[in-house]
């Protein structure tokens, strides 16, 4: 069950900031979660990383930045 209020409280803590819809991110790992593979692929291709705004900045190097968001994904899919 998604807690919406704290999704909003959540979003409204500086509102300077861009944050990633959180449902998309739900959606994607459950889709992981069916082992639908289908869905998996055409989630990633609807919105590839790099493009992806409202991620938080883990490095100011490009390829650190990128690879902190993929090992903070594979944590959260295992």
């Amino acid at each position: 069950m998604i807690r919406k209020d704290l999704y909003r409280e959540f979003i409204s803590r500086d509102n300077d900031l861009i944050h990633a819809p959180y449902l998309p991110e739900l959606e994607f790992y459950a889709f992981i979660k069916a082992g639908d593979i289908e869905k998996v692929r055409d989630a990633c291709a609807r919105e590839p990383l790099h493009l992806k705004e409202g991620l938080g900045k883990l490095s100011d190097n490009p390829i650190h930045h990128f690879r902190y968001h993929f090992v903070v994904t594979a944590a959260l899919i295992a």
